[in-house]
């Protein structure tokens, strides 16, 4: 053998005795793996995780780890306020179907009342005396302004109280028809031309929703174009042009 040969086989053993060497630790990382790997798995220690995060301490800290959070509260408060205004528009929307339909029942009512009292009249500036017959009163006064009824033309009469002890005592009367009632009505002006009569004024029997109405228009406007036709308050404006007014607020509008 010559020494080429020997040198060759000296070669070949120093480089499996390297390849030898560098396995060794590659296998132990392996095995360092499995094991690890087997460890994490292990009965023992999944028990023990569970253990720790089912601890009254472990999850009392974590609670309140997260309620302390700037970024959990303010979800919280999001949707505690998207919550609460999502309820505050259903509440208003809710209330604004209420009011209309009360609004409704409110005006049909009114109207029903005002209804009722479309034989009615008001009569003022009437001086009371101690025995009276407030019925032969109106006869008489329907006489004046010549309209001729009797005592079978009217259903009831009498004096309405007052809060005032000084002030005089209106005269309300209910008269059987409703066409006998027009006709003193429409002759109400003709009692200033009168002498006895020059301090008495008619109006017509107003329900107490018109009758505010009716005073807070005489107040706010020109209380001489203020005026009521068949129970409902009326302005006039121009020639043969009146408003009807149904609310306080329209009377703001004018």
């Amino acid at each position: 053998m010559d020494s080429n040969t020997e040198g060759d086989i000296s070669f070949e053993e120093s480089d499996r005795k390297k390849h030898k060497g560098s396995e060794s630790p590659i296998m132990d990382r392996d095995e360092t793996y499995k094991l690890l790997q087997k460890s994490l798995v292990s009965d023992g220690l999944i028990n023990a995780i569970k253990e720790t995060l089912l601890s009254v301490d472990f999850v009392g800290q974590f609670c309140q780890a997260i309620v302390m959070s700037e970024l959990f509260m303010h979800g919280i408060s999001e949707v505690i306020h998207q919550r609460v205004d999502m309820q505050v528009k259903d509440v208003q929307e809710q209330l604004k179907v209420a009011n209309e339909r009360i609004v409704k029942l409110t005006n049909k009512l009114n109207d029903i009342e005002q209804y009722s009292k479309r034989r009615d009249l008001i009569i003022t500036g009437i001086p009371m005396k101690q025995t009276e017959d407030t019925t032969s009163i109106i006869v008489d006064l329907a006489k004046s302004l010549g309209v001729k009824i009797g005592v079978k033309d009217i259903y009831a009469t009498h004096r309405l109280p007052v809060r005032r002890i000084d002030s005089t005592q209106s005269i309300i009367v209910s008269l059987v028809r409703a066409g006998d009632r027009q006709a003193i009505y429409s002759k109400r002006k003709q009692l200033k031309e009168m002498q006895n009569y020059k301090q008495v004024f008619i109006n017509e029997h107003l329900t107490s929703i018109n009758h505010e109405i009716y005073v807070y228009a005489r107040k706010t406007l020109d209380k001489r174009r203020v005026f009521t036709r068949n129970g409902l308050v009326h302005y006039y404006v121009a020639s043969a042009k009146n408003i009807l007014i149904s609310s306080l607020d329209q009377i703001d509008s004018i």
